[in-house]
């Protein structure tokens, strides 16, 4: 995953076929097409991992702190960037 991530940084994810994945990790293509059965199978693999990451930046909110206040510290990112690095697309 952390070579599909590089990659989906770098390129976005219209720059994340499954070949240049499988040339980055030095692989056969077909052991990717093993793992996931297409690129949406991939790409939703990532989205599954940038949502694990946030969560884990943000945390559980304290007992006494409302979750309103955990949200707002959560959205103090620089625009266009998560604190996990993954990056919008330019439009």
């Amino acid at each position: 995953m952390n070579a599909a991530v590089e990659l989906a940084q770098r390129d976005g994810a219209p720059g994340l076929p499954m070949r240049k994945l499988a040339q980055e990790l030095d692989l056969d293509v077909s052991v990717l097409y093993r793992l996931f059965r297409d690129k949406d199978k991939l790409l939703l693999a990532l989205c599954e991992r940038a949502i694990e990451l946030a969560l884990d930046e943000i945390g559980e909110a304290p007992g006494a702190e409302p979750w309103q206040g955990t949200q707002c510290a959560a959205s103090r990112r620089p625009p266009g960037r998560s604190r996990t690095g993954f990056r919008r697309p330019p439009h």
